[in-house]
């Protein structure tokens, strides 16, 4: 059994929903300083600014490039904000662990779980699934069924 958790710093009276809630805001998230993770490189557009896939609640998708397999992959970063908080850092492994478990066509493998040694930033890699997001894909107009005559 567990102790209770011992916060410090100035959001130690948040509780973790609250502290999830910090990736919805609309101010610059501080990404990855060197773009690169253990062996995986973040992908960059021509600006030089990382190819973003996605966000949400813990964390950050980009679009990477694993070296040593030669294969592009989906490299999904904790956000840095909440990073520093070891109860976040626990359900980001979780979450990938979880989804490591499971396969299904319709799910995307995560291959690697890491800690950058650089600043302690967690992230893991995951199969890059090209096309539309479900968020697009949601968005878009319906189109009508095919017709037969």
């Amino acid at each position: 059994m567990r102790g209770p958790l011992q916060r410090v710093g100035e959001r130690a009276n948040q509780c973790v929903a609250c502290l999830l809630e910090l990736a919805w805001e609309d101010e610059a998230v501080p990404t990855a300083s060197a773009e690169r993770f253990d062996h995986y490189q973040v992908a960059t557009h021509t600006d030089g600014t990382p190819v973003e896939l996605g966000r949400g609640a813990m964390g950050i998708t980009f679009k990477a490039f694993d070296p040593v397999l030669g294969n592009e992959v989906a490299l999904k970063v904790i956000d840095a904000r909440i990073a520093a908080h070891s109860e976040v850092r626990e359900r980001f492994l979780r979450e990938a662990r979880a989804a490591a478990r499971l396969r299904h066509s319709n799910v995307a493998s995560v291959f690697y779980y890491g800690t950058r040694k650089s600043d302690g930033q967690c992230f893991y890699a995951m199969e890059l699934v090209e096309g539309a997001t479900v968020e697009a894909r949601l968005r878009a107009p319906a189109e009508p069924p095919p017709f037969d005559l």
